[in-house]
């Protein structure tokens, strides 16, 4: 069976709400019959990948093999498996509404990250450096960290790493405090 072509035929997808739903699967699909009929009986017309993954995102399995919902929109929607990885714009990862996804590299998704639980200072990029008693601002681009400087005010680090964002095109999101709902991501 090739997944990409059956994927309409098995799934419908409302772009407005980002929700999946199975449909009535033809019996091709299926080894016996027996199987298709009492498939469909328990699936046909229900909400389809709702089981949230630890990481935040929709999931669920389709003959034997797991797929993020994410991945299924985009292949339904283009007739191709994406190329990249799939970034939430809002950085809800459940929310699967077509105009908050895009393809993206692996680095640009990082450029559109919400703030770490473990930062302190409340600015990704900004740390407090004990040992000199200043606050320091680094970015990380292509996996090489640039140091920004340090700062007596913290308020100039924050300033340092806000220019340093817009000039290598992180996403105005990146940095952002999770939502209630993005907390256990």
């Amino acid at each position: 069976m090739d997944l990409l072509k059956e994927l309409p035929n098995m799934l419908s997808y409302d772009k407005k709400t980002g929700a999946l739903q199975w449909k009535t699967l033809p019996e091709r699909l299926f080894s016996h019959e027996r199987y298709c009929r009492a498939w469909n009986k328990v699936y046909a017309g229900k909400p389809a990948f709702t089981t949230r993954h630890s990481a935040g995102y929709f999931h669920s399995s389709i003959r034997g093999k797991q797929y993020l919902a994410h991945r299924i929109i985009w292949a339904i929607q283009t007739g191709e498996w994406p190329d990249g990885q799939i970034d939430h714009i809002n950085g809800d990862r459940s929310d699967n509404r077509w105009e908050n996804l895009r393809v993206v590299s692996h680095a640009e998704n990082m450029r559109n990250m919400k703030i770490s639980h473990q930062n302190k200072s409340g600015y990704v990029g900004v740390f407090w450096n004990e040992a000199n008693k200043k606050w320091r601002a680094d970015i990380c681009k292509d996996g090489i960290t640039h140091r920004l400087g340090e700062f007596t005010q913290k308020v100039d680090a924050i300033a340092a790493r806000a220019s340093a964002e817009r000039r290598l095109g992180f996403h105005k999101n990146h940095g952002r405090a999770p939502t209630k709902d993005q907390t256990n991501d």
